[in-house]
Formats: C-alpha cells, structure tokens, sequence
C-alpha cells in the first residue's frame, strides 16, 4: 500500500508532501487544479519515462519519492529478497530528474534502473486510468490473474524456490569455473615446481646428513694426517711417546711414597693417564681404520648439495627448509585438484537442482493450461479480441 509521497521541482509544485491511510482517499477539485500530477509522479517512481519538461522552471532538478507499506505484499517482498534491496516491511522509490533530462532511480537508497524501478512498481500498485482495459491485453497481467484464479500461490512459490535453488547453485559453478581457469597457470607453475623437488627427493633431515659429511670427506686428508701424528705421539711412536714416558714416569715414583706420603696419589693418577692414552690410541686407530675417502662420494655430495642450494635461492628458503617447501607446494596442488572434483560434485547438484525446477514448472503449465480452459467458459467477454 501507498503509505507517503514527496513531490518537489515538479511540474507546477514547488513542494508537497502527503500521507495515506488503509481504506479509501479521495483526491478532488476542479478541472487544472493538478489533481494528475500526484499520479504522474507517482508514474516516475514506477519507472515511467522521464524528460526535462518535468523539472519546474528555473529548477536545477525534480524529486519524488513514494514509501510503500510490505505488510500484505509477499510478492513485492520477495522481488526486493531477489534483488537484494530489502530493508524492513517498508519500500522507498526515488526519482531524480535534472533539467538537462538525465534521471536517476533510487529503491531503498541503492542506484537502480527504470526497469527494475517499473519491474517493481508493478508488484506495488495498480493505476487504472481511462485506458487501463487495455491491462487485460498484456500477457503478463492474463498470467497474474489465471494464477490468483488457479489458486496458484503455493505453486508458484515452489517454483520460483527451486529456481533460485538452481540459479544459485549454477552461478557458484561459474564462480569456481572461473576461479580455477584463473588459477591454472597457477597450478601448472606448482606443478613444474613439485616436479622439480619430486625429482631432488630430499629427505627430511637430510640437507644436515650430507653437509656433515662433505665436511669430513672435503677434510679427510687433514682429518687422516693429523689422526696419525696424534696417534704417533701417543702410542705408536718408537722413541718418546706419550705412552713410553708416562710408563717411564709411573717407574721413577711408584716406590717414592714409602719415603713421602704426599706423593702416594701420583702413582694412580699416572696409571689412570696410562689408561687415557691407551683408550685414546685405540680410539684413533679405529677412526683411521675406519676413515673414508672416496673422491666419487665427495663428487657426489658436492652435487647434490649444489642443486639443493640452487632450488633452495629458488624458492627463497634456506637449504635446511627446503623440504618443508615441498610438501607446503604438494599440499597447495592438492587443494588445487580438489577444486576440479569440487566442480565435478557441484554440477551434479545444479542438474538435479535443472530438473526439480522443470519438473515444478511442468506441473505449473500444466495446471495453467486446465485452468486456463475454465476461465475461458467463465470469461468468454473478457477474453474476446
């Protein structure tokens, strides 16, 4: 229902403004009084066509608005929930029409076109004027009053759910369809990528595996040399090892704590080094035994370690991450190939969702078209021409 109405600029108003209440109202008076305007601007609202000659003289522009009432209007209401213009049980059309002819509409503060202004306005008011049996000719308004006579309501509503069902579900396929044609460049990169570490297989903890043993390897001459004179000092020396001068030392004050009892404890600490030095000794000789060398297997590390290092400045991370950044990447393509099996299962819905709509619109034309032969015998004045 019309509940407000504000006229400014227009026509010969400078301004009006007024309000109507449930039931009838009446507007009177003589012949150029402007009883018409109301209802012409009322027709801009609705999406009527506008030009300059409607802003008042030495006017920069017109504005009218019209506030409806969606209390008893389920129809109107849900045509605002489609269109995303809904705001409470009340609706605002505006128009605004600058003297240079250009209008702009307006449904509840959001910039729309006439069409949807007209589209609406449709839902919201009936203007019958002298020619308004001219209404019965317009195929949508035959439609409106079969399904009000069919008793439709429910049906129709199902309908238009399942349509918008529907809709919905196959604008979110064109999203994702769209989402993943942008993203395959994308994933054909990580592809490329995991491809590449695929190919390095690098294991967990291993970057610091080899690292350490190119250390040794990169070092074994000096690792093998020094390991022998060491040894050589200690043990297998043949004149003055440590062993031999310890043995030696241990010798000269074993017996001299019968004569000093301060230096009994050096005969045990003297066996105790003897002791150190042969387990040191055979420590050694165990490493040098057992001391790799291999020129191939140093060939081999300093390789893999280049091309860790090289994919390692590719992707940004340090060598010791690398591993991480591949399963961050597998991951990632997972995600990826999950969208398109996402697609698959969204499509599915969406013809589903396709035949519960045409089967709800079948079961509809149908009973329009039963309907439709009974209102012809009922109606056979209204229908003529």
């Amino acid at each position: 229902m019309l509940a407000h109405m504000t006229i400014s600029n227009f026509a010969i108003v400078k301004n009006l403004e007024f309000e109507l209440k449930p039931g009838m109202t009446t507007i009177t008076g003589e012949t150029g009084a402007g009883k018409s305007i109301a209802i012409d601007a009322l027709g801009l609202c609705l999406g009527d066509r506008a030009e300059a000659s409607m802003v008042r003289p030495n006017e920069d522009k017109a504005e009218i608005s019209a506030a409806f009432s969606l209390q008893n209007n389920q129809a109107a209401r849900r045509w605002l929930e489609d269109n995303e213009l809904v705001d409470g049980d009340e609706c605002i059309l505006r128009r605004v029409i600058t003297k240079e002819g250009r209008s702009r509409g307006f449904i509840n503060g959001s910039p729309v076109p006439a069409s949807q202004q007209k589209a609406l306005g449709s839902l919201l008011i009936n203007i019958h004027g002298q020619h308004a049996h001219q209404q019965l000719m317009r195929p949508d308004h035959q439609q409106q009053m079969l399904d009000q006579y069919a008793g439709h309501h429910l049906l129709l509503e199902k309908t238009r759910d399942t349509y918008q069902h529907w809709r919905q579900a196959n604008n979110e396929v064109k999203r994702l369809t769209q989402s993943i044609e942008e993203n395959e460049a994308q994933k054909q990169l990580i592809q490329y990528q995991v491809k590449e570490l695929d190919e390095l297989a690098l294991g967990e903890d291993e970057y610091a595996e080899i690292e350490e043993e190119h250390k040794r390897l990169s070092n074994s001459g000096e690792l093998a040399v020094s390991s022998q004179t060491a040894l050589s000092m200690l043990y297998d020396g043949e004149e003055g090892n440590a062993l031999q001068l310890l043995q030696m030392a241990c010798q000269q004050v074993c017996n001299l704590g019968e004569y000093d009892s301060s230096l009994s404890a050096i005969p045990q600490m003297l066996d105790e080094a003897i002791i150190q030095v042969q387990e040191a000794s055979q420590e050694l000789r165990g490493y040098l035994d057992n001391l790799d060398m291999d020129p191939h297997r140093l060939i081999f590390l300093e390789e893999r370690l280049s091309k860790i290092m090289a994919l390692s400045r590719k992707h940004y991370v340090m060598p010791e991450e690398l591993y991480n950044k591949h399963h961050e990447l597998l991951k990632e393509l997972d995600n990826l190939d999950c969208s398109d099996e996402r697609l698959a299962e969204m499509a599915d819905n969406v013809e589903l969702l396709r035949q519960k709509f045409l089967a709800s619109a079948e079961k509809l034309s149908k009973s329009r078209q039963r309907y439709a032969k009974n209102w012809i015998r009922k109606s056979p004045t209204a229908c003529t021409n």
